[in-house]
Formats: C-alpha cells, structure tokens, sequence
C-alpha cells in the first residue's frame, strides 16, 4: 500500500519516483465484499483494497554489495510470502549479512593498514621538511611546537611577524624548495 500526500490515487500523488512505476492496479486483500463497486475511493475508506504499483527493474552491480541486495530482498519477501523452506531461507540470509560482513571487515583493515605503513611515511617527510621551512624563513626564531616523534618548529609572530623573511626561501638547498612547494 503506497502513501503519497494522504492520497492513493496516481493521478493526485506526489511521490519522488512516481513517474517511474509501469503500472498500478487495484488488489483486494481481506475484509472487501469483492463488488464491482469498490473504487480508489472506497480504498481510502479502508475497505481492503490496496494499490499495488509495479516498479521497472534495475540492474544491481555484479558485486558482494549487489549480492546482499538481492538475496536479502527476495529471501525476505519469499519468508513473508511463505515460499519454500525457511531454514534454507534463514541460512541464506545469514551467509548473505556473513559475507558482507566479512568484506567490510576486510575493507577496514586494508584501510587501517594503508594508513600505518603508506600515510605515516608522508606525514613524517612533510613534517620535516615544514620544519626545516619553517626555520629558514624564520632565520632561526622559531618555538619549538613538537620534539616527538621529530622535532617541529613554528616562526615567532606568523608570516606578518617582525621575523619573516621571504628572500630566505632562496637560501634553501633545491631539494628543500621542492619538498616545501609539495606540501598539501
């Protein structure tokens, strides 16, 4: 049963999607008397008729993510329906949420690991060479911020400070120039 804007009716329904359903038709469910009278109005009397919209289909990626989604769709919509055996049901459902949750599993450690061993290594380079930046701009009037795990000096009174000095960015060797321009 579909609810969009207190309405049943497709015609009045403002529904994101709407444009898309490929048909809908009346459905008697339960308690109507089955006359040929029973309208879109009388379902919105409540006297069992549902509106039942058919949705085009759309293709899902060929993935453990598309995987999930489908088996957990239809496995749950057949249990409803009572289709077939439920335990052959239930432990599809349950290997379906176990391999997506082992793949998830996998995807944050994989994360973890990249951050250990590749993001490390680029913050220490950068932290170095702001730091040798920091106190040749500077000529040497810098406070210490950091001394662990390397040492990271910050220049006394900022770039409008009385110790700037933009010429200094010549005296550092090439290598050191380049280093500091890459800093993100």
């Amino acid at each position: 049963l579909v609810f969009c804007q207190q309405s049943l009716r497709p015609d009045l329904a403002v529904c994101p999607g709407m444009a898309q359903v490929k048909s809908a038709r009346l459905v008697e469910r339960g308690d109507s008397d089955g006359t040929e009278s029973d309208t879109l109005d009388d379902v919105e009397q409540g006297l069992g008729l549902e509106l039942e919209l058919e949705w085009p289909n759309t293709q899902l990626d060929p993935d453990l993510f598309g995987l999930s989604i489908c088996s957990l769709v239809r496995d749950f919509h057949l249990l409803s329906r009572k289709k077939g055996d439920p335990m052959n049901r239930y432990s599809r459902v349950c290997a379906s949420l176990y391999l997506l949750i082992f793949c998830l599993v996998i995807q944050l450690f994989l994360l973890a690991e990249v951050k250990k061993f590749v993001s490390a290594k680029a913050v220490h380079d950068i932290r170095i060479a702001y730091d040798t930046f920091e106190h040749t701009m500077y000529g040497g009037h810098t406070t210490v911020v950091r001394t662990a795990p390397v040492i990271e000096r910050r220049g006394i009174g900022g770039m409008w400070g009385p110790y700037f000095n933009e010429s200094a960015f010549s005296e550092l060797p090439t290598e050191e120039q380049a280093a500091a321009c890459r800093i993100p």
